[in-house]
């Protein structure tokens, strides 16, 4: 994670968070595209928006791959995904939730 945060770090952070779902020595270059209309008190704040999103395009990007570093056991790809996110707010961004 980066010293200083800024809201890129939200999207750097996530997709962070799939590269170990990657094939040996594969490469990931990805262009983003970003805006949002997250209504006020909606339950939903920006940053998990933004998260989500981004992780969706990662898993679509990644297709089948998407969760194969993951022992996921009993847990579904949605409860994974919660998770990654989570983990990029918390580390990388240092916002806990």
């Amino acid at each position: 994670p980066p010293e200083e945060t800024a809201w890129t770090t939200y999207i750097v952070g996530t997709v962070f968070q799939y590269l170990p779902d990657l094939p040996a020595n594969s490469k990931l270059e990805l262009t983003f595209a970003i805006a949002g209309d997250v209504p006020l008190g909606s339950g939903l704040s920006s940053s998990a928006s933004l998260e989500v999103s981004v992780a969706r395009f990662v898993e679509a990007v990644l297709g089948d791959a998407a969760f194969s570093s993951e022992i996921t056991g009993y847990q579904s790809p949605t409860k994974v995904r919660a998770l990654r996110c989570q983990k990029a707010e918390n580390g990388w961004c240092r916002s806990p939730c």
